[in-house]
């Protein structure tokens, strides 16, 4: 498990790689938390390395995208098919 991360100008770019599994919560957590939300305007979240998520990985994705949202970077997924593109005429 680990979460690579990219800087281009205001974008902020993670990949999530690997096992998001209960038995790697703290170390998930710790991961998303030293992530620097700061001057990011556009968050992707790519997620095609990602091999295993249950329900502990997907709540500690959760918090962190609610985190990013308050910090004013609103996140997008992107799946194994497409890298889908943020930005301000992004729908929720």
């Amino acid at each position: 498990m680990s979460v690579e991360v990219r800087r281009t100008g205001e974008d902020l770019e993670l990949e999530l790689t690997g096992e998001w599994v209960a038995e790697r919560f703290a170390a998930l957590e710790t991961a998303l938390a030293s992530v620097d939300l700061a001057a990011a305007q556009q968050l992707s979240i790519g997620t095609r390395r990602l091999t295993t998520l249950d329900l502990s990985g997907a709540w500690v994705l959760r918090r962190f995208v609610r985190r990013a949202r308050a910090a004013g970077a609103p996140p997008c997924a992107s799946s194994a098919l497409s890298r889908i593109s943020c930005g301000s005429s992004t729908r929720r």
